[in-house]
């Protein structure tokens, strides 16, 4: 389970939290490794070297200048910064790039019920799964930006979906060239995404680097619900996908239909990713049978 801090409605990441500090505190040995880079509550933020003091990534992969005009901006515009309800203005910075809890859950409230059974999820590991033909892509972009995804959903020599994640990392800064890249080597069926999301923003982005067909889709969980339960869909048992589908939640829209859950702070992008290749493939899978490449093994 990897996350940076949450705020109020991030009951189970709290929970988590909350059992590997006690864990520490206690020297407890066992099979779990709880690791926790966060700035001190009392840390001067305008203090000289204050984030490599705590950010393992400052000065390696993130500028400390970037990190500071993320501060300045958060502290002039709070509105543009975070999500609603989500803490405001520094608070907001200090959670998403200090891991600094600035707003804690409340544990005595009724959490919902999870949207996948995870022995269900788990009877659907293959480690050895892997897909042969034309493939889709699908992409997802997590509130506030704070990660991206790029996944691939195609058919396996026996018939079932074979689910994939090709790409993450914080930021959506490289999914652009991350994704044409992939686009030019594996020449997918379409490309996938939720205009009603996040990820909308990035729609020009999206349809700038894929020569492919791009398709904006409904991530109605429904359809993967059910191609789960009836044992069409194989995945490899990749860990950020495990942790997604273990916080996924329903929100009810309409008088029948649902969605994946965002309003909780859970992080589900990898789901929401490979949910989106799926629906972009079922969409085009008539052309998938048509393909020449039929028999070609998809590599990563």
């Amino acid at each position: 389970v990897v996350s940076t801090a949450g705020n109020r409605r991030s009951v189970y990441l709290w929970r988590k939290v909350r059992a590997g500090r006690e864990a520490v505190r206690a020297k407890q040995v066992g099979t779990v490794c709880y690791l926790e880079w966060s700035a001190p509550d009392d840390l001067d933020f305008d203090a000289p070297g204050a984030f490599e003091s705590y950010h393992p990534a400052v000065g390696h992969t993130i500028p400390e200048a970037r990190l500071r005009a993320k501060l300045a901006k958060a502290r002039r515009s709070p509105a543009e910064v975070e999500e609603e309800d989500d803490d405001p203005g520094e608070d907001g910075f200090r959670r998403a790039y200090g891991n600094q809890w600035r707003s804690i859950p409340d544990l005595s409230a009724k959490r919902p019920d999870l949207a996948i059974d995870a022995a269900v999820w788990s009877e659907a590991t293959d480690e050895e799964s892997r897909m042969v033909g034309r493939v889709a892509f699908g992409v997802d972009v997590a509130p506030d930006a704070r990660c991206a995804w790029i996944a691939a959903v195609g058919r396996r020599a026996d018939g079932a979906m074979h689910l994939e994640l090709l790409a993450g990392d914080d930021g959506a800064d490289w999914l652009e060239a991350e994704l044409a890249l992939k686009v030019r080597r594996h020449r997918p069926l379409a490309v996938g995404w939720d205009a009603g999301g996040p990820t909308a923003a990035y729609s020009p982005e999206i349809e700038r680097c894929c020569k492919a067909d791009t398709k904006v889709v409904k991530l109605r969980g429904g359809a993967f619900l059910a191609d789960l339960e009836a044992g069409r869909l194989r995945h490899l048992g990749d860990a950020w996908l495990d942790a997604a589908i273990g916080v996924a939640v329903k929100r009810r829209i309409g008088q029948s239909g649902w969605v994946w859950d965002r309003t909780d702070g859970a992080e589900i992008s990898p789901l929401a990713a490979v949910t989106a290749a799926l629906r972009a493939y079922d969409l085009h899978a008539a052309r998938a049978n048509r393909s020449v490449y039929e028999d070609d093994l998809f590599v990563a």
